[in-house]
This record gives structure tokens, C-alpha cells and sequence, in this order.
């Protein structure tokens, strides 16, 4: 995400950075092209074209989505296993 032009977050954050990376219209999106939901948020939106793909950190897991499809995107997910040398702790 930093080189995306995201920013740095503490290790143990539950919050989920997200970034639109190529959105249909600028206008009413504006507000929510980069930001983070929070522990226990929900960003909830209808999608609205005939059909789209949501990527999830990288081309490796991805959602396909049509015309009426809602989509939930909240922070809950399970804890990741970071493994780091003693130094960085």
C-alpha cells in the first residue's frame, strides 16, 4: 500500500487500508478512493455496471461481481502470523 501511496500502520492495527485503484467516475467517489475502515465498519455499496472485479492484495485473489451484486467490505479477517526478528519487536 505505501507504494501505492498509501501509509505506514501499526503492526497490530485490526483497521483495513483500502485504495480504489481504477475507478469508473472521480465525482462521487472522491471521499472514498483511499481510507481505512475501522474494527467492526462495514463500507457497504451496489455495484451498478454490468459486471466488475474486486482484487484483494494482488491479481491472486479476486471476486467477480454483476450488475445489482452488494458488496460488504469490512476489517474482520482472521489474525495474520507475522514472524519478525527479535530486533524489530
Amino acid at each position: 500500500m505505501q507504494s501505492a501511496g498509501g501509509f505506514p500502520m501499526p503492526i497490530l492495527s485490526q483497521d483495513l487500508q483500502y485504495m480504489l485503484r481504477e475507478p469508473i467516475s472521480l465525482g462521487a467517489t472522491s471521499n472514498y478512493m483511499h481510507g481505512l475502515i475501522k474494527r467492526n465498519q462495514t463500507i457497504v455499496a451496489t455495484w451498478t455496471c454490468r459486471k466488475g472485479v474486486i482484487y484483494i492484495d494482488g491479481s491472486h485473489v479476486n471476486y467477480t461481481f454483476k450488475g445489482g451484486d452488494i458488496i460488504a467490505i469490512f476489517s474482520k479477517a482472521p489474525v495474520l502470523k507475522v514472524f519478525l526478528p527479535h530486533k524489530f519487536l
